[in-house]
């Protein structure tokens, strides 16, 4: 693997992340952590089948090390950012079914006085 070869790994990633971006708004729960561990997997095999890659000289060593930290970067941000997707819904749908219990509850308490008044 080159430094070219690296950069065509970084933008198939690139497009692969932006199609399931697109796609997140539309996922469950249980989609969304599925999709962030996918991610995590992807940077975990990637960064292990490439981090000793060398070129055969200095020069192009520095472009290839340079396009590899490039990429990790970039797994690493689309594994962020699918996490950071993942925790917002988990938090609206967690404060969803707090209002809803608290609704819930309100409207208990209610019938019981109700009930007391009558």
């Amino acid at each position: 693997m080159d430094f070219d070869g690296i950069l065509q790994l970084v933008e198939k990633d690139r497009q692969r992340f932006k199609e399931w971006l697109e796609e997140s708004g539309n996922l469950t729960l249980e989609e969304l952590n599925a999709g962030y561990n996918k991610w995590l997997e992807h940077y975990n095999t990637t960064y292990a089948k490439y981090k000793d890659l060398e070129a055969d000289n200095d020069a192009k060593n520095i472009s290839l090390l340079a396009a590899k930290l490039m990429y990790f970067n970039d797994l690493t941000n689309f594994a962020m950012h699918a996490l950071t997707i993942y925790t917002t819904r988990l938090k609206e749908e967690y404060d969803a079914l707090k209002n809803k219990s608290r609704l819930n509850i309100k409207k208990n308490q209610k019938k019981e006085k109700r009930k007391h008044d009558n």
